[in-house]
Parts: structure tokens; sequence; C-alpha cells
């Protein structure tokens, strides 16, 4: 922050755009299933009423993600400490009803991240004679024990993505009615997944 002064927060608005743009031009598909998940997911709230505000689906290794989002009010709680001091704080009052922008924003992040927790659990359940140390999707292990994690998760990975049509599970969690209306998911790229198995630089 020292470095930019007062023009922190234009540099940072600077930077977000560049590397979005960048991810835009590398990560073409990437980019195409983040702004489809937000068109499929606001079809599928479209469809919720009452207190069904959760959009429900599964990983290819069973785990059940529930993502709750739903609306809120603030509430100003005032207390008075003795005659002179007055404090405030603002309390979030969540409701039933639905956040769809929530819903459409938090979707593909929390996708991306549940089938990366997928790809490490079965990671892990592939090596119960190797110490590990995991958080989210960041993969530790002894210096010995390094080479084969590596070609482990790799392989689960692949697994992972070879094996299950990961979108179409999805969508075929969603209410028939929702499906009735999602749009046309977007076509795979020609990423060779084999390739991930000798990819040097796919986890560090």
């Amino acid at each position: 922050m020292e470095y930019f002064g007062e023009q922190y927060w234009e540099a940072l608005t600077l930077l977000t755009e560049a590397v979005w743009e960048a991810i835009g031009q590398v990560i073409i598909k990437g980019r195409e299933v983040m702004q489809w998940f937000k068109q499929a997911t606001r079809v599928v709230c479209k469809f919720k009423t009452g207190k069904n505000n959760t959009i429900i689906w599964t990983t290819p290794n069973g785990f059940r993600v529930v993502q709750h989002r739903v609306l809120a009010n603030d509430e100003i709680i005032r207390t008075n400490l003795g005659d002179t001091v007055r404090l405030s704080t603002t309390m979030r009052i969540d409701t039933d009803d639905i956040d769809k922008r929530g819903h459409a924003t938090s979707i593909a992040p929390n996708f991306i991240h549940a089938l990366d927790a997928c790809c490490l659990q079965n990671t892990v359940n592939r090596l119960p004679h190797v110490s590990l140390a995991m958080i989210h999707d960041s993969y530790g292990t002894h210096a010995d024990d390094t080479a084969e994690m590596a070609r482990v998760l790799r392989e689960e990975f692949v697994k992972v993505y070879e094996q299950n049509d990961v979108i179409s599970n999805w969508i075929s969690e969603q209410s028939e009615k929702s499906q009735k209306e999602i749009p046309e998911r977007p076509l795979k790229g020609n990423l060779d997944l084999q390739g991930i198995l000798q990819s040097e630089f796919f986890f560090s």
C-alpha cells in the first residue's frame, strides 16, 4: 500500500482489470464456463420458492455440496454504557428469501472448489502410507514422498475429469423445470487430459 500511496485503490483496480483480461485471453474455456454457470444459476433460482433457497450438487466422489445464499436485513443495535458512552453495532439478520445474485456470483468458484476438494480427497485415499498436510487444494508432504504425491494427484485429477461429465451431472441435479430452461452448455475445449500426467508445472 505504501508504494502507491493515495493511488493504491486506483492501482488495484487497474491491476485487477489487467489480470481479468489476461485470464480471458489465456483460460478461454474457463471464462466461458464461469459465465455459463452464472446464467444457469439465475434460471435455477427462478424456480425456487419459499424456504427453498439452496443449490445442491454432488461431487464425483459422492460429497453433497449445499450452497446457501439468502437475503439479509441489517439491524442496528444501540447500547448505552453509563450516562455518556453510546455504542452501536450492526447485526445481519438472515431471511428465508433466496439471494439470486449471491448464488450467481458464488456458483462458479464454489463448483471449482468442490472439484478441487474431490481431487484432494481422492489423492489422500490413495496414499494412506504417506504423511500429508492438506488445506483446501494445497498439498504437502515430506520431501521423500513428494514425487509419489505429485504423480498420484495428477492421476486422480485426470480420473475425475475423464470419468465424469461434471457439468452435465450438475445440470441433472437441478429441478426438471430448470433443466428445460438452462442455456446450452459451452462446448468442450481440446485439452488433452493425459498430458497432465507429464505436466511439470500442473501443480506447485
